[in-house]
């Protein structure tokens, strides 16, 4: 907490899983975060969302999410996507 402030960072909390494996070319929507302060209120639609998901590639992606409140407070969350490729396999 820095001087002078009432609090310390605003909670900022993952919609659905931190960690969330979808298959190629599946739809990748985002479920988002949410965050608040006792100061500011709600400040879910101030977080910053960074980075971004391929979902025709497969490979780990990293979403970040940050908000600040009035005083300064920063807090920061991220999700991992795995994109991966379909696990089945091929008759023989």
């Amino acid at each position: 907490v820095s001087p002078g402030t009432t609090g310390g960072p605003p909670p900022i909390t993952l919609n659905g899983q931190a960690a969330r494996p979808i298959s190629v070319g599946a739809p990748g929507s985002d479920p988002g975060a949410t965050a608040s302060d006792e100061t500011d209120g709600d400040l879910t639609a101030s977080i910053a969302v960074t980075g971004s998901v391929d979902t025709a590639t497969p490979g780990v992606y990293t979403i970040s999410y940050s908000v600040s409140d009035s005083e300064g407070n920063e807090a920061h969350v991220s999700r991992i996507v795995t994109v991966e490729t379909s696990s089945v396999s091929a008759p023989e």
